[in-house]
């Protein structure tokens, strides 16, 4: 009999439950997402999503100056930069990341060649 922990590894992968209670909160967080979505409540018609230097900062201080509300979490990688956070400002939406310059998305401060800032906007789809 074999005593390597790592032979676990090697059985071919089942299907596992999830967790209920994880389940249930991922469940209903994203029902509320996408209900907001269809109504439209989420976001703006044009949303800006601005890079900044200090992601988190940032955020507080939208939420201290304008009352800035975040929509959930963060989305924070190994680096500990912010990748993705959400905010709204009076019903308007906001998204922000830290900066990326090895992907070209710079905050206005550093603007270095190559630099771009990004606004995605959301168009209703009307049908007859």
């Amino acid at each position: 009999m074999s005593t390597d922990p790592l032979d676990a590894l090697r059985d071919p992968a089942g299907p596992v439950d999830p967790d209920p209670a994880f389940a249930a909160q991922l469940r209903g967080r994203l029902e509320r997402l996408l209900l907001a979505r269809q109504t439209g409540e989420d976001m703006s018609l044009l949303t800006p999503y601005i890079a900044v230097r200090d992601a988190r900062a940032a955020m507080d201080w939208y939420a201290d100056v304008f009352g800035a509300q975040r929509r959930g979490e963060p989305l924070v990688g190994p680096d500990h930069r912010v990748g993705h956070a959400e905010m709204t400002i009076g019903g308007a939406g906001l998204m922000i990341a830290d900066e990326y310059p090895d992907l070209g998305l710079v905050s206005p401060r550093t603007s270095s060649p190559g630099g771009r800032s990004r606004c995605t906007s959301r168009c209703p789809m009307w049908t007859s």
